[in-house]
């Protein structure tokens, strides 16, 4: 690979410059490069890599590029440079092999001859997750190589050496966006943008003997809202999930919850964007049909939504003794401060409880999770009243 990389003295000398490399450091990392990749890289590529791995910013002179279409690709086909499609992208996959920690994404690419399958590794994966590549893209795909498929057949490869971009002179395919209103109990490969509401929790479970996992948030646009359930690798997204994001979901499947009521749901043949490019949503105060107000202009009896941090708890005793859960808080937006009631599930919901063993004291928890709860921003839903904001509902 890269044999057009003919000459690596400014790279070596970049490397001990720059990032402290000696010539015999190097020559280990070399070796240790090219056994990795089972001898499919020369010198050059290697140091090119390790260049590339430490930050560097690496220019390779202009070549006279030949594009392959994936008809002509085979077992043997090494050097590999095509203009495709992504026809579809999976979640990206997180493993640990020999001890070190890494990543990969499949994707789905197609050109005018046919389709096959991409493998990306570790930092192309990554980002490929954070939205940089969507379905739909054109993308240049440059010193790419092909492997037998563990499913049969055959797969390409993109290694250190090679890298993938979106292609600036092809308009991406743009796939039928549909609103959350048109969604109904058996559709399949759904696209849809929308904003996260509420974030829920992620749930492991075993099931015929394989473990799994599903996470589940609550999502609207200016039609409707409804449940997403993203599953397995999928779930994972919850973790970097904030509540306002706004999401996409590629190739993602309906069926109707036990109540009836359709909800999304994305496995291993999906996947989700977190912000993905151009989208355009409803906002919150559109989605929930309710004013996003600052604290210094709540006026009494007006139901509205305040985005605001947890300035201090001021007391969990309630004024009624059969009231499990309570507390008076105070809370700032930078255009003020106000006192906020809040009892049941949205007293609950604020300290993050999602069930509480009856021989527990909410006053326990509440004094485990005092300091990560003070500084956090909520959404509160509710309306002012006798100088105070009470609370109906609560997302963080």
């Amino acid at each position: 690979m890269l044999e057009f990389l003919q000459e690596t003295g400014p790279l070596r000398e970049r490397l001990q410059r720059e990032r402290g490399i000696t010539p015999q450091r190097l020559a280990q990392m070399v070796a240790q490069k090219q056994e990795e990749f089972a001898g499919l890289l020369n010198e050059q590529a290697a140091v090119y890599a390790i260049a590339k791995e430490h930050g560097l910013d690496v220019e390779v002179a202009p070549q006279p590029l030949q594009l392959t279409k994936i008809l002509q690709l085979n077992e043997k086909s090494r050097n590999v440079n095509l203009l495709c499609t992504v026809k579809r992208a999976y979640a990206l996959r997180t493993f640990e092999r020999n001890g070190k920690k890494g990543s990969v994404v499949n994707m789905v690419v197609e050109d005018d001859s046919g389709m096959m399958r991409l493998v990306l590794w570790n930092r192309d994966a990554e980002s490929v997750e954070k939205g940089n590549i969507e379905k739909g893209d054109t993308v240049d795909i440059r010193n790419a190589y092909v492997k037998p498929s563990l499913v049969g057949g055959i797969e390409l490869h993109l290694g250190l050496s090679g890298s993938i971009r979106r292609s600036a002179a092809h308009e991406k395919k743009e796939a039928k966006l549909l609103k959350l209103k048109d969604l109904s109990d058996g559709a399949q490969d759904v696209e849809v943008v929308a904003r996260v509401l509420e974030l829920g929790k992620r749930t492991e479970f075993e099931r015929n003997g394989k473990m799994g996992s599903v996470s589940s948030c609550l999502v609207g646009d200016d039609t409707a809202t409804m449940r997403l359930a993203l599953w397995d690798a999928n779930s994972l997204a919850l973790e970097r999930l904030k509540v306002n994001d706004i999401v996409k979901v590629e190739n993602g499947y309906v069926r109707n919850s036990q109540n009836g009521a359709p909800e999304l749901h994305v496995n291993w043949a999906g996947r989700l964007v977190i912000g993905p490019r151009d989208a355009k949503v409803a906002g919150r105060e559109e989605i929930l049909k309710v004013p996003l107000v600052k604290i210094s202009d709540l006026k009494d009896g007006d139901k509205c939504e305040v985005r605001a941090t947890l300035a201090e708890i001021l007391s969990h005793t309630p004024p009624n003794p059969q009231e499990r859960f309570y507390l008076l808080c105070r809370f700032e937006d930078g255009s003020g401060k106000i006192d906020a009631e809040l009892s049941g599930r949205a007293a609950s919901r604020l300290a993050g409880i999602k069930n509480l063993a009856d021989d527990i004291e909410f006053a326990t928890v509440l004094k485990l999770k005092h300091d990560s709860l003070i500084g956090k921003e909520f959404f509160l839903l509710g309306k002012k009243s006798g100088g105070k904001f009470e609370v109906e509902s609560v997302v963080s």
